[in-house]
């Protein structure tokens, strides 16, 4: 689950690791966050806005479109609200102070619906990777198997299994007001909230075991098997099959590949993050507060790429999303100028 500079344990101290002055992790937060994560997530918007309106005009009967709207409706809200996130990097640069309070307001309000809306994402994929699988291994059941119906019921039951089981972490922040008097200005900043102090040392071990577990380990084990058994099963129809055959089905390998790209992007994000995570678990107070926050600034960063990606993946390997892409903006630009015109 994705991490956050907030969400340190209240009894951490700073170690001695990967120890670097606050001026220097200031200019390493105004890099990631300023000149790579807001262009990152603008990027983000623009692309899941044309992936929503390229997805819209193909059959949403079929369940991998069903399947890839969704996705691209989650990838669409966690760049918009990653936005916020980083903001604060970006107004600390004129106002301080305002940006400390804007950061405030972004950790208890966007923060968890942002993490959240990545785990769904996560969940979305390891389904794809499923599907993908059993259309593979049973090319004559899986219409079945999948039906649009199905499919909807079955992302509904996505968003809450990616929501439901982090309830206890909504409740960690909230904010506070406090006065400077040297500045004569009042400021928010986020601090923990009482339940989660009185409870911390039952909803850390939940959110470290059970939840990065459950959002992590579990679906880079799916992706791994259903991506190796479906690159197995390929090639072995490829040395069965005869020329003839195997062009029938060019079209369907093509969008085998496309999803399987999607997937695989999504592993090889959640690998390090994994490594990451279970380094974290055992080492935890070896690490210096700035250590911390860097390492969740490059796993955020890794987060926005595999929101951006998806839109390259399907325009470069899929030629009818291609094709409703030229097809959409050629009329834009048609009527663009039949309007200046008039």
């Amino acid at each position: 689950m994705a991490t956050n500079q907030s969400s340190k344990t209240l009894e951490h101290k700073d170690g001695l690791l990967l120890d670097f002055s606050d001026t220097d992790m200031w200019i390493l937060e105004l890099f990631f966050n300023v000149c790579i994560g807001i262009p990152l997530s603008v990027l983000g918007v623009v692309v899941n806005i044309l992936n929503l309106l390229v997805l819209s005009r193909h059959n949403l009967k079929e369940t991998t479109n069903i399947m890839l709207l969704s996705l691209s409706s989650l990838d669409l809200f966690y760049s918009f609200t990653s936005i916020f996130i980083r903001l604060p990097s970006l107004i600390k640069l004129f106002d301080q102070y305002y940006a400390i309070t804007f950061d405030a307001f972004a950790n208890v309000v966007v923060l968890m619906p942002n993490s959240v809306s990545f785990v769904i994402t996560i969940f979305h994929v390891t389904a794809i990777a499923i599907e993908r699988l059993i259309a593979v291994l049973f090319p004559f059941h899986v219409s079945r198997i999948f039906t649009p119906y199905r499919v909807k019921w079955m992302l509904l039951g996505l968003y809450l299994f990616g929501s439901v089981p982090v309830c206890p972490y909504y409740y960690r922040l909230t904010y506070k007001w406090i006065f400077i008097p040297n500045q004569n200005i009042t400021i928010a900043v986020w601090t923990f909230t009482d339940f989660y102090i009185k409870n911390v040392d039952i909803v850390l071990p939940y959110v470290s075991y059970f939840i990065n577990n459950t959002t992590t380990t579990i679906p880079i084990i799916l992706i791994l098997i259903s991506g190796s058994l479906i690159i197995g099963q390929l090639i072995r129809q490829r040395s069965k099959e005869t020329l003839s055959k195997a062009s029938k089905q060019k079209k369907e390998m093509k969008v085998v590949k496309m999803l399987m790209t999607v997937c695989a992007v999504s592993f090889f994000i959640l690998v390090p993050e994994y490594i990451i995570h279970t380094y974290l678990t055992y080492h935890y107070y070896e690490m210096s507060n700035n250590a911390f926050i860097l390492i969740t600034l490059l796993i955020q960063l890794l987060y926005q790429l595999n929101s951006c990606v998806n839109f390259f993946i399907y325009i470069t390997m899929s030629s009818k999303f291609a094709d409703t892409y030229k097809a959409l903006v050629s009329s834009k630009f048609s009527k663009k100028v039949k309007y200046d015109q008039n």
